[in-house]
């Protein structure tokens, strides 16, 4: 319908005459027209919401001069239905990559049949059909509608769990909780919808468990959803039987390659679907279409090393990490990348830049019996948890004499909150929060506490209070008590006169010392030069402040009136642990060493680092890097040789490969500053004198 036609139909509908319809139509889009100009935002009821919202520029491929352009920023009017005009809408077709994503409307209907490539019988490969793109006819199959029944067997056996936020990076792992109960797959009669690469990746699979008999891979088989009568279906599935494991290998593409509409973008449901197989005892694998196409060898490995991450079986051979990160796309990067036939740019389906060959002219359309209807996968799918046994805690606690309560996490790190703290749910994660002292209301989830405690006092015995006479020992001891709080992340509670808004009381939380701008997110990095130096040079600091809820900065001076450190330590707003802090200090040794006192700070935070973080392998490597700019050969070599080269810390690197990497990583820093430090020079024959003897030794040679 066009603008004439439109003012047609108001005219036939109000009775109004064809010059006033037109009047009223031009003046409502001049209206809407005018105030988006002026950045103003319109809603209209039972209708939609216009606004005006900024698009960053977006990289694509220029196919007449091939080359990668990226465009301009621009402004774009952006329209939000709302629920009564999507109710409306409820289509009746399903696009054939979405049945079961959890991304559609409130409610799908389903046809009788939807698209599926025909696949051969399990353990027969086909090399007409397997090894190669599928961009041939695709075939219509009959809906398979059947009562879904959850059978489970086993419990997943390692403790390797992976979160569940969604995915930001390709490829993404997300591995289940220890001892969850595995849901069994059933046979698939009717299959689902092959994609491109899809025949490539298992062709390969396949020649990797021609290698490894113990695992399989199960084709055609879909996954129950509770409280729906249609299932999740793998793109790929393997199963370890004797390891009790299950994997969903997912090949993401950016936009369907038929009615050209973004997939698997961010927020498009795919980690709803996601935490229901973790939840149900599998692991996940998300590859880009791209990755297996331009790099199957590395994508296969990559696999191969996740199963030896998890199981530590030797009979599993691997090379190295050859498979570089993806950022996922969003919904208006799908749209570029379709626009620019970015799919059929790399999977070689452009005759030119003009003409597809890929072949659609088989496809038939589908027709709707409008007979099935079911309902968008929602939190509901999810497992219910067992009673969470902090409810019986938190009633303890909220009956109690005392006035607040303590959260120590898993990592050591706590935080506090008055007695009164809830369970809340969300995306099917639970969280405890509450009011607190510090005026943040912290959300924690329930899977990072280890214990909730009750505080007798809030307050220690530590503190300090200006007074008639006082003497340069008196802000000595003053900043010595800061200091100590800076150092263990001890919150206090002081009286400060500001010279703007006067004498005020207030909680402070991630106090941070340091030089220039504060590093709120990791306050341990400025603790070496007052560690070295005399406590005078504490002038300042910065932390949260409870009565502005933002960080200032507060002097250590007259102003200060007096101060208590609350009972509790390492009670962080912004939890940065400190081995993170003590890595970024190592690997940023240029940006840190002006009047920082580089090593004191690295010595002081081994000093107070908890003993879960110093002895974890991210610090671990550090302290060798550390050793070899101290100057420490030997000791160094011995801290990198502690584990064995194949030990495994995630799938995508080893610890020797992290060693090696992070060698490699100092000796190019260094040779890009030896003309502008004079230690850039001896630094860098330390660590090529390592990586030389590294090289040489049995520690990499029999691995």
């Amino acid at each position: 319908m066009n603008k004439k036609q439109i003012i047609r139909e108001v005219a036939k509908r109000t009775g109004f005459s064809l010059r006033l319809s037109s009047i009223v139509i031009k003046c409502c889009m001049h209206t809407i027209i005018s105030e988006l100009k002026q950045g103003n935002r319109i809603s209209l009821k039972d209708f939609g919401a216009f606004s005006v919202v900024k698009r960053h520029g977006k990289t694509y491929f220029d196919f007449r001069e091939r080359k990668i352009k990226k465009s301009l920023s621009k402004n774009s009017v952006k329209f939000v239905p709302y629920k009564n005009f999507k109710k409306q809408l409820c289509l009746n077709v399903v696009d054939i990559h979405s049945v079961n994503d959890g991304s559609l409307e409130n409610k799908i209907t389903l046809e009788d049949s939807v698209y599926k490539r025909s696949l051969p019988d399990h353990g027969k490969i086909d090399s007409n059909n397997y090894g190669q793109q599928n961009i041939g006819e695709r075939t219509i199959h009959k809906q398979d509608l059947s009562e879904n029944i959850l059978v489970f067997n086993g419990n997943f056996p390692y403790d390797k769990f992976q979160g569940e936020l969604d995915h930001t990076n390709f490829p993404s792992i997300m591995i289940p909780q220890q001892n969850t109960s595995i849901l069994i797959p059933q046979p698939d009669k009717t299959g689902a919808t092959i994609g491109v690469m899809e025949p490539v990746l298992f062709s390969r699979l396949h020649k990797m468990c021609e290698e490894l008999s113990c695992i399989k891979i199960l084709d055609n088989v879909k996954l129950p959803i509770l409280n729906r009568n249609y299932s999740y279906r793998p793109d790929i599935c393997l199963c370890w039987e004797e390891k009790n494991l299950y994997i969903d290998i997912e090949v993401d593409e950016p936009y369907d390659i038929v009615s050209r509409k973004p997939i698997h973008y961010k927020e498009s449901g795919d980690n709803l679907r996601d935490r229901y197989f973790i939840r149900n005892g599998w692991c996940v694998i998300r590859f880009t279409e791209q990755q297996v196409h331009d790099n199957i060898e590395g994508v296969t490995n990559y696999i191969k090393r996740l199963l030896r991450w998890l199981t530590n079986d030797e009979r599993i051979k691997f090379d190295e990490d050859s498979l570089n990160s993806v950022e996922r796309w969003s919904y208006d990067q799908a749209e570029q990348m379709a626009s620019d036939n970015t799919r059929e740019e790399y999977l070689d389906l452009l005759d030119d830049v003009s003409t597809k060959h890929i072949q659609t002219n088989n496809i038939s359309k589908i027709t709707n019996t409008g007979k099935n209807v079911f309902l968008k996968p929602d939190e509901d799918i999810l497992l219910p948890k067992k009673e969470s046994k902090w409810v019986s805690i938190i009633n303890d606690i909220a009956k109690s004499k005392c006035d607040y309560c303590k959260v120590i996490q898993t990592d050591g790190y706590q935080w506090i909150y008055d007695k009164h703290i809830t369970i809340i749910s969300k995306n099917g994660n639970e969280f405890i929060t509450g009011k607190s002292p510090f005026n943040y209301d912290l959300e924690i989830s329930i899977d990072k506490i280890a214990d909730l405690v009750p505080l007798e006092t809030l307050f220690s015995e530590i503190k300090w209070k200006k007074h008639d006479g006082m003497c340069l020992k008196d802000f000595h001891k003053m900043r010595e008590i800061l200091f100590d709080a800076i150092a263990n992340g001890k919150p206090i509670w002081c009286a400060y006169r500001s010279n703007n808004s006067g004498y005020s009381k207030r909680f402070l939380s991630n106090l941070v010392y340091c030089w220039r701008e504060p590093n709120v997110q990791s306050p341990h990095i400025g603790l070496g030069h007052g560690a070295k130096y005399d406590l005078s040079s504490l002038s300042h600091f910065f932390a949260y402040c409870s009565n502005r809820q933002e960080f200032r900065m507060f002097a250590t001076d007259y102003r200060l009136e007096e101060l208590i450190v609350l009972n509790c330590d390492h009670v962080y707003l912004c939890p940065e642990v400190y081995e993170r802090s003590f890595a970024r200090l190592i690997m940023s040794i240029y940006e840190n060493n002006n009047r920082n006192a580089f090593f004191e700070n690295a010595d002081k935070i081994l000093e107070i680092m908890p003993k879960k973080e110093l002895e974890s392998p991210i610090t671990q490597v550090n302290l060798a890097d550390y050793q070899v700019l101290k100057g420490n050969i030997d000791k160094a070599v011995e801290l990198y040789q502690q584990k064995p080269y194949k030990y495994f810390l995630t799938p995508s690197y080893t610890w020797g490969e992290a060693c090696i990497a992070d060698i490699k990583y100092f000796i190019n820093l260094f040779k890009e500053h030896q003309t502008s430090s004079p230690d850039a020079k001896k630094l860098l024959h330390n660590f090529s004198d390592v990586l030389k003897r590294l090289m040489q030794s049995n520690w990499i040679r029999t691995n």
